[in-house]
């Protein structure tokens, strides 16, 4: 499909520059068609692995700066404040099993 070409060509574009030269084309069809399915496999098992921390450490980001926002509102109302943990589990919110597999 379309969207399926247009992924391709990003993954192909290495410098992200939005152009994918004649080489470069060539190239990654040609390390596609020889690499090793285990190494592939591994290098892509690597790849998840960082993806699942960058987005682990993004949402405990987030979820700190709600819980701080939320203590100042609830300071502001006259609530007692509560751990951002507190807060947290209060609301409803749990961490999310990033990196568990079935």
């Amino acid at each position: 499909s379309k969207q399926d070409l247009k992924g391709l060509f990003n993954l192909m574009d290495l410098e992200s520059s939005g152009q994918l030269s004649y080489h470069q084309f060539l190239e990654s069809f040609y390390k596609a068609q020889v690499q090793d399915p285990k190494i592939y496999l591994m290098v892509m098992q690597l790849r998840m692995q960082k993806i699942e921390t960058q987005v682990s450490k993004n949402y405990e980001a987030c979820m700190r700066n709600f819980a701080g926002i939320m203590s100042e509102a609830m300071v502001a109302m006259g609530h007692q404040p509560l751990s951002p943990e507190a807060l947290l589990k209060k609301c409803g919110v749990e961490r999310p099993a990033f990196g568990t597999r079935p």
